[in-house]
């Protein structure tokens, strides 16, 4: 009967400690891509919104338009308040004080 209840006990530990570790946020048991601890039924459904809405005309024409420009190193995007955007030089998009942004 000790043997019996020592075992239970066990398993309840154990599963108490996989419980508790598969709530911590960095887990590794918790399912791949699932930072946020959803659910399989939440996950399935979030990504089910998340291709969506990426698949809109509005974001499939932003992502052609980013990959027609490109990157590199050497340059930024440099977003004007008007709301129009300018290639230039990483040096020179990055000196806020010499923009006025600051």
């Amino acid at each position: 009967m000790k043997k019996v209840v020592r075992v239970i006990k066990n398993e309840i530990i154990q599963r108490n400690l996989i419980s508790e570790i598969s709530n911590m946020r960095n887990s590794p048991l918790k399912a791949f891509a699932n930072s946020q601890g959803l659910s399989p039924t939440a996950l399935k459904a979030k990504r089910a919104r998340d291709k969506e809405a990426a698949m809109t005309p509005l974001r499939k024409s932003r992502k052609a338009e980013n990959q027609r420009n490109g990157q590199s190193s050497n340059y930024d995007w440099h977003h004007k308040s008007d709301g129009s955007v300018v290639k230039m030089s990483v040096k020179n998009n990055r000196n806020v004080w010499k923009h006025g942004e600051r």
